[in-house]
């Protein structure tokens, strides 16, 4: 079964200490390199799925920059971040300029931004001078970004589709809330589920687990950790805002997806049991991030049950 590899890299000035770690035997490979990016991503991308860390400083970053270049990171995410921030530039200037948007449909209901009705307005907007060219500016690395970001989430599909991914992301595209970026993201972030004993294993490798300050007979519980990955704990969160809203009926499958009807019966389980969940801390009385943080640490155990069941090593 494919897993991740941990690889290491204590950069320095003139050179760089790496070691790769295989969770299955527990071996540890060690090798000191030059400050040649292209010798190390050769090295690195030799292992299965590779995932390297480097400690925090100029030197860290420089290298850490032309590993991705290289191919040794993915960029949809930072691809996404940039277009995030370049509609955020945007629409501050606008508003800076006393342009809101702030159409309605016909029952009243506030208009989506983002959406083509509101690049329509944005393009109605006329200002004069210096403005005009900030706005033309503002708008063109938007519409790059966005671009970008397309253009990378269309490789990140196609590679889903491959016989490495296709099995996990297509059973966990079952549950609701999730996509097949987002299913992608969690089986890739994972490597494999099948490294995480349990699921509460994989909820705090997550950093969804709630905090502990605890001293002798007194126990102090806090908010989610926060610690471990990122990338999958954002996935988790922003899925679970899905059941603020949505029904318990199963989802529709996708065209062509070809998922085991007991897998499918399993996330058909997950959406009913989340939104019965989010509906019940709703009930009482809990605040809206803290009911969703609840809801992304039980989403995190089932995407764990259910990747295994994809994987085959859960009957």
């Amino acid at each position: 079964m494919p897993h991740v590899t941990s690889i290491g890299l204590d950069v320095h000035a003139r050179s760089v200490a790496a070691a790769a770690f295989n969770p299955f035997t527990g071996e540890v490979v060690h090798r000191d390199f030059g400050t040649d990016a292209a010798e190390i991503a050769e090295w690195a991308l030799g292992f299965e799925e590779p995932r390297a860390c480097y400690e925090s400083g100029p030197t860290g970053f420089h290298m850490a920059r032309e590993l991705r270049a290289l191919g040794l990171d993915r960029a949809l995410d930072d691809a996404t971040a940039e277009y995030r921030r370049a509609r955020q530039r945007l629409n501050m200037f606008l508003i800076r300029l006393g342009h809101v948007w702030d159409e309605r449909n016909a029952d009243g209901a506030r208009k989506g931004s983002w959406t083509r009705a509101h690049w329509r307005w944005i393009s109605g907007i006329r200002l004069e001078g210096p403005q005009r060219d900030v706005l033309e500016y503002y708008v063109t690395a938007a519409r790059c970004a966005e671009s970008d970001r397309r253009q990378l989430e269309k490789k990140v599909l196609a590679l889903a589709r491959t016989d490495r991914w296709r099995p996990a992301v297509e059973a966990l595209s079952c549950i609701k809330g999730i996509d097949t970026l987002t299913a992608f993201r969690l089986a890739a972030e994972a490597g494999s589920f099948t490294r995480f004993r349990t699921a509460p294993a994989f909820a705090s490798w997550c950093g969804l687990v709630p905090s502990e300050r605890s001293s002798g007979e007194t126990e102090r519980r806090g908010g989610i950790t926060k610690t471990g990955n990122r990338l999958a704990r954002t996935a988790l969160v922003e899925s679970a805002w899905h059941y603020l809203t949505c029904t318990p009926r199963p989802k529709a499958p996708a065209p062509g997806a070809d998922v085991p009807a007991a897998i499918r019966a399993r996330a058909d389980d997950c959406t009913a049991r989340l939104c019965r969940r989010r509906e019940a801390l709703a009930a009482a009385g809990k605040s809206s991030c803290k009911a969703n943080a609840a809801v992304a640490r039980e989403l995190a155990c089932w995407v764990w049950e259910i990747g295994r069941r994809a994987e085959g090593t859960l009957g």
